[in-house]
This record gives C-alpha cells, structure tokens and sequence, in this order.
C-alpha cells in the first residue's frame, strides 16, 4: 500500500501534463500503471480528458463551402504578388481563439491543482479527527479498567533492600486490559530496560511490555497486548536488553504480594 501511494503523489501533480500530452516518452509508462491502480486518479485523468476535449472545440469553426473557396483563390491570382502576401499575412484576431484554448487549458490546470489540495487538506483533517476518536476511546478504555470492581490492584515493590522503587497495577483479565505505574526507578545501563510480567496461577510468566524510566524515576505500561483471562498470581519488574526478553531474568527488581482471590465476579 505504501508504494501505491508514494507513486500517487510523485504522478498525481503531473497528471494535468500528461492529459495534454507534455509528459516525455519515457514517463508515459509509469502513468499508464499507475492509472490502472489508482481509481482516484483514473477518474482525474478522466475529466481531464473530457475538459481538453471542450476547449479543443472551441477552437474549430465551420467549414467554409468550395465554391467561395475558388472564389478567392481565384481572385488572389489574379492580384500582384505584394497584394497575395498581404491578403495571406495573418492577424493579430485569428489567433484569438487560440490564445482563449491556452488561457482556458491554464484555468483548467490551474482548478484541478487547487481541488486536489483542497482534497489533501480535507483528508488530513479527517485522518485528525479519527486520530482524536481512537486516543478518546483508549482513554475510556483506561479509566474503566481503574474503575472497574472486576480490576485487580496491586502494589510492586523492592524484592530486597529498602522499597524504594514502587509500582501500582490494573489488571483486568476478562479484557486483557492491564496500566501499571512506577516511580523511584533507578537509571537503567545503556541498551537496557524494564519488563513488566504477570505471573499467572499455573504455567510460565507472560511479557507484558517493556519500558525506562524518566530522569525522575517514573515510568508506566498502557495497555500492552496480553491474553485474555490470565489468572494472575502477582506480577513482577526485571532489567531485560533493550526489546524485551520471552522469560525473566534474575534478579526481580520488585514485585507484588501473592493475589489471593480474583475481584468479585458481576
């Protein structure tokens, strides 16, 4: 998909060219693939197409009848020479309509470049408001995870030492939806970072993201994609390489208490 749209911008701003057939031999062919593509830009070509081909017509007048042809051009022989030249020199008036096809080709040009950016502009302020809808909902979605009497609450804190570093989690298993947030973090080496597991009542621990601290100490995990209905036990923070790691690695820097029962069922 990507390279479909980088070939629409690079021809869509000389598609108007290739209408009137300025565009070079050797980039016809790129147009022709594209157009076969593109729907959007099939339709441009189009109307453009349609567009030339009425000013074209305005450039074309009936023809005039074979009889009064011969008259003149038997009144032009017989004329001196100096008069034929004079007759045939051409004027400044029969080369209006040719200059109106040219202005009115330009005009043409000139409203298909402003509707397609009028068009870019539109698009992008709607790519804009679903950006906002999505960033609206995943708040929603945050808030009735803390809310909700199905979320699990748990405290981390230093597995040795004295507890320092600190972390709060939000667990909801029936819809995966899991925040946690830390503080008093100690910097991490370079190329290194923290991973956040739950530690479930039966089988291995599950990843469940990774994040660093910020020069205060803080740090947090949104929302990460986990499975659904992991009966969780406790949860734990390692140090990992920079990634991520598939199981933990010793030692736990904090962790939360044994869980004993699930939140009240609805």
């Amino acid at each position: 998909m990507s390279t479909l749209n980088d070939r629409h911008r690079e021809l869509a701003g000389d598609l108007a060219l290739y209408a009137l057939g300025e565009v070079d031999a050797a980039r016809c062919e790129p147009f022709q693939l594209h157009l076969g593509e593109c729907a959007e830009c099939r339709a441009e070509y189009d109307q453009l197409l349609n567009d030339t081909a009425l000013l074209a017509l305005t450039t074309v007048g009936p023809a005039a009848p074979e009889r009064l042809r011969q008259r003149v051009l038997a009144a032009v022989e017989g004329e001196p020479r100096i008069t034929r030249m004079v007759l045939f020199r051409p004027r400044w008036w029969a080369l209006a309509p040719v200059f109106a096809s040219a202005v009115l080709a330009v005009l043409a040009i000139l409203l298909w470049v402003q509707n397609s950016e009028i068009r870019r502009q539109l698009n992008t302020a709607q790519q804009g408001s679903a950006t906002q809808q999505r960033d609206l909902e995943r708040v929603n979605e945050m808030l009735a995870c803390m809310t909700s009497p199905q979320t699990i609450h748990a405290t981390l804190t230093a597995s040795s030492g004295p507890p320092q570093p600190q972390g709060r989690v939000f667990y909801r298993k029936d819809r995966a939806r899991l925040m946690f947030f830390a503080g008093n973090l100690a910097p991490l080496p370079a190329n290194k970072v923290y991973q956040l597991w739950v530690l479930p009542r039966s089988g291995s621990p599950v990843p469940a993201g990774t994040f660093a601290p910020n020069p205060q100490g803080a740090g947090s995990v949104l929302m990460p994609e986990i499975p659904t209905d992991i009966e969780a036990r406790s949860f734990a923070v390692t140090i990992e390489d920079e990634g991520g790691s598939q199981s933990p690695t010793m030692p736990i820097v904090m962790a939360a208490p044994p869980i004993d029962s699930d939140p009240a069922q609805p």
